[in-house]
């Protein structure tokens, strides 16, 4: 065979007739020969019968054989890789005798020991009668090609191995957004398949009160181009929901065109619910920092009642202490006197007593006697003790016992201590002409008391903070230190009961009561 030239000639001459028909001819043939070198490729024919093998000087090189050496299919079959070669032979066998077009790439030997790649074509050409003529056709190096596909391939599988190592759910898309790809940690947290959640599939792993708000906002970022970001829980495979920071960057080609998306979804439940805690315990830290405040400001203003309640009373005692001592008296204006100091020993020993409660209370000491307690023989027993201030004060006390109440295990002596600050406190804010009741029904497998006043009531900020230590309705009031409600708390919590109020300004106020009911003394719960 003719070995071509590297180049075209500059010039084809012009001549005539048959001679153009040979320059021609050339032309095409020299251009077909620069086109197979350039594209790596080589021309071969053989005939299958006769065992005539032809080739161009392309093939030889592609097989690594010297150009222009023997031409013989053995020649080229011992440069294919052992490993390629009965696979390649059945496909040229299939398309000698059944007319299957031959397609195939394997691997050559270089004597150099270099291994290059191949890609076989070729197809059957027979005579008029059907009969074989001979088997023609080409080969490309793709040595490159085959090179670049394994680096892709090993990419991709750097790019799955490190996609599935990362500790978030990964995806990519397509150009419209349409999800194409997961790894396996996505397929792990949730359970599903990518026939389930591909393209937009992966709706239903989300909160359907939330969905459509996803959607809408990376839509927004599919259609703008812009990087999206969003905050929502998505399911787990065992129905749980965990709350996921998502985040997606488009891919452009070289071009600046969008082809693609890559997004990640990153578990921040646990660092979510901490800020919530966190938040949770600022908040109740502010809280505290203005209960204490509030405690420290009552304190002070407590210190300042304290100290005129007994202030006072020593003040008295000691100045009719004195009188008594130094200016003769007559018996009557002697036993006033006594009477004085009397009453003021009384009042500050109240006191005193009340700030002993409070703090046996707050100590869990406070000592309850438990014995059957007649509820309302009680509330006889408190009518009568009040009735004299009642009557002082123009108020009308009265009394609404249901019959057959249940007795109830407790200390009666606490128990009425309880009374006598709730009835004392309805005729203290309680104006001339108005009433106080006392009720007493069964409530469940109890007794509710109630104290109730046509008062001046409580305002609505007030409520929360009637039982506090300290507190009072008149903060310029020097009337009591503002304990009794709070003991009255205590020793009905002692009593495993509870106590409430309710209250409206201008219409009076119902404190009220619930004891458990029982038969007698409970030795078990007496403390």
């Amino acid at each position: 065979m003719e070995r071509p030239s590297d180049t075209l000639p500059r010039e084809w001459p012009d001549v005539p007739g048959r001679q153009a028909s040979d320059v021609a001819r050339r032309r095409t043939e020299e251009r077909l020969r620069l086109a197979l070198a350039a594209s790596h490729t080589g021309t071969f024919r053989w005939d299958v019968r006769s065992g005539a093998f032809e080739c161009d000087e392309h093939l030889e090189r592609l097989f690594g054989l010297e150009p222009g050496s023997t031409r013989t299919v053995e020649a080229f079959r011992t440069r294919i890789h052992a490993a390629d070669v009965q696979r390649l032979q059945e496909a040229w066998r299939r398309c000698a005798s059944d007319g299957v077009e031959l397609e195939e790439e394997f691997r050559v030997v270089w004597p150099d020991g270099s291994v290059h790649w191949l890609r076989d074509r070729g197809r059957r050409i027979t005579q008029a009668d059907g009969s074989l003529r001979y088997v023609a056709g080409a080969c490309t190096d793709v040595t490159e090609h085959r090179r670049m596909e394994d680096e892709l391939r090993a990419q991709e599988a750097r790019f799955r191995t490190l996609a599935n190592a990362i500790p978030q759910l990964a995806w990519m898309t397509d150009a419209s957004g349409a999800i194409t790809w997961y790894n396996q940690r996505w397929y792990d947290y949730t359970g599903t398949t990518l026939e389930e959640v591909q393209g937009w599939g992966w709706r239903k792993v989300h909160r359907p009160d939330l969905v459509e708000r996803v959607v809408a906002r990376i839509r927004h970022s599919f259609a703008t181009g812009e990087p999206w970001e969003d905050t929502f829980p998505l399911r787990r495979r065992d129905g749980q929901y965990r709350w996921f920071l998502s985040r997606a960057l488009p891919i452009r080609d070289r071009h600046d065109a969008i082809v693609g998306w890559f997004g990640t979804n990153t578990d921040i439940t646990d660092r979510r619910e901490a800020d919530m805690e966190r938040e949770r315990l600022l908040v109740a830290e502010r809280g505290a920092r203005a209960e204490a405040e509030r405690a420290t400001r009552i304190r002070d203003e407590l210190l300042g009642i304290v100290a005129h309640d007994l202030r006072n009373p020593v003040h008295t005692i000691v100045m009719s202490a004195a009188t008594m001592r130094e200016i003769p008296l007559r018996d009557d204006e002697r036993a006033r006197h006594l009477a004085i100091i009397e009453r003021t020993a009384k009042g500050m020993n109240h006191l005193i007593a009340d700030l002993l409660d409070v703090t046996r209370i707050e100590s869990g000491s406070l000592a309850i006697h438990r014995t059957a307690v007649d509820v309302g023989a009680l509330i006889d027993e408190m009518l009568e003790l009040f009735a004299p201030q009642a009557q002082a004060r123009q108020l009308a006390l009265a009394g609404d016992v249901a019959p057959e109440l249940p007795a109830v295990p407790g200390d009666r002596a606490r128990l009425a201590q309880v009374l006598s600050n709730l009835i004392g406190n309805a005729l203290k804010f309680t104006p001339p002409g108005g009433r106080v009741r006392l009720r007493a029904s069964r409530l469940g497998g109890g007794v509710r008391i109630a104290v109730e006043d046509s008062g001046c009531g409580i305002a609505a900020d007030s409520l929360p903070h009637v039982f506090d230590r300290f507190w009072q309705a008149d903060r310029t009031s020097r009337a009591g230190a503002g304990l009794g409600l709070a003991i009255a708390r205590g020793i009905v919590g002692a009593h495993g009961g509870t106590i409430g109020v309710e209250s409206a300004v201008g219409v009076g106020s119902t404190f009220h009561c619930t004891l458990p009911a029982g038969d007698g003394e409970d030795p078990a719960t007496a403390r």
